[in-house]
């Protein structure tokens, strides 16, 4: 498992995820624009930390693309 982000999960109704990013292993701005690369749109909040946001109405099976997709790319990011 990478350890490029750290996710901390809280019993917290929210549409947001902020997920906080080790700055000795990249930068929210590079991670952010990886995934607005591959198609999941997000942005940069602090200097260490970027946001997710699940919008109204979305579909499971969107929901599901997106978390692939971070996967994915969190993955590649810290292969290299």
């Amino acid at each position: 498992m990478h350890r490029l982000c750290r996710f901390t999960l809280r019993r917290v109704e929210t549409n947001l995820v902020i997920v906080r990013v080790d700055p000795q292993l990249a930068r929210p701005a590079d991670v952010v624009a990886r995934l607005n690369q591959a198609g999941v749109r997000t942005i940069e909040c602090t200097r260490t930390e970027f946001r997710l946001v699940l919008h109204c109405g979305i579909t499971p099976r969107l929901a599901a693309l997106a978390v692939a997709r971070v996967q994915e790319v969190l993955g590649a990011m810290a292969a290299e």
